[in-house]
């Protein structure tokens, strides 16, 4: 394997796949990144997992000779960060070699073979009928995950407290994040997405998936993302960088009838216009007026 690549397109894309952390583990390939330098990708393929989330950046490069390695992932972006110089050689499929005019640094490559294998079925190229597709900005995306994600409570027993919600409704996205006393969600804009089929809805745990998918919504440069919700997985990418993470297994939350349980004494309140509505009933019959495009949450 060899491969030539502009120092900081190899450091952002380490930076992005170090997004997706490891808890202590005996697998030494969950610390590590794979990369595939191939002529026929016209660049190196970068992959990582932490067994919950699988996340690969395509990203050209000139490639020299074909071939695979798989390093751990902190002490080869350390390595790279080092480097001053414009271009970088990586090149050794048993023995990795970093070179640069200034630097010259060597990893030992762990048995490829070794690597968590990617369950085809989930790999974006397919397309199933039960799939729920979505087309959205990554920059507005980002926006609603991080609005939702405020009122999750990971104490909370029930699960479902854990993850930002995303729905389709109408042909548009919602995402919610909600616990016993808040709720906060937000509608995407009407033109930025479209649903192509199916009725799956999608559960994220806000402390293992979201914050790769914020990383990933950062990352990209695509004027929209496309989303699939297939089966337990939600799966993102553009045309180069691509994402798959597991979903909670839990059953899917009544919205409405979580909102009905919070404290009767609270009332929903919407942050953009201070709009106050004392009673659900009253909040259901407003509601498709002041939830587009706004932020809300309950106290």
């Amino acid at each position: 394997m060899k491969f030539i690549i502009e120092t900081q397109k190899l450091k952002k894309t380490l930076e992005l796949l170090n997004q997706v952390k490891t808890k202590s583990s005996p697998s030494p390939h969950l610390s590590s990144v794979k990369i595939q330098a191939a002529k026929g990708l016209n660049g190196i393929a970068v992959i990582r997992t932490n067994l919950n989330t699988w996340m690969r950046d395509i990203v050209e490069c000139d490639v020299v000779e074909d071939g695979v390695c798989c390093v751990n992932i902190y002490s080869f972006l350390q390595a790279v960060k080092s480097i001053s110089d414009d271009d970088v050689s990586v090149s050794g499929d048993n023995i990795v070699k970093v070179e640069s005019t200034k630097s010259k640094f060597e990893f030992t490559s762990l048995d490829v073979k070794d690597f968590p294998e990617f369950a085809e079925g989930n790999h974006p190229k397919h397309e199933f009928e039960d799939d729920t597709v979505f087309y959205i900005d990554p920059v507005e995306f980002a926006e609603m995950i991080n609005v939702s994600k405020i009122a999750c409570n990971m104490k909370a027993s029930q699960q479902f407290c854990h993850g930002v919600l995303l729905e389709i409704i109408d042909n548009r996205l919602r995402t919610v994040g909600m616990n016993s006393n808040a709720m906060s969600w937000f509608y995407a804009n009407t033109t930025s997405n479209v649903a192509l089929g199916g009725s799956n809805d999608a559960l994220i745990n806000t402390t293992t998936s979201v914050p790769e998918l914020l990383s990933l919504l950062k990352y990209v440069s695509c004027e929209q993302v496309k989303c699939v919700v297939r089966g337990n997985v939600l799966l993102v990418h553009d045309k180069n960088t691509f994402m798959c993470t597991n979903l909670i297994d839990v059953p899917k939350p009544n919205v409405n009838n979580v909102m009905a349980n919070i404290d009767k004494n609270n009332s929903f309140f919407n942050l953009e216009n201070n709009d106050v509505v004392d009673s659900l009933d009253a909040f259901n019959a407003v509601a498709p007026e002041l939830y587009i495009d706004g932020v809300f949450n309950t106290h």
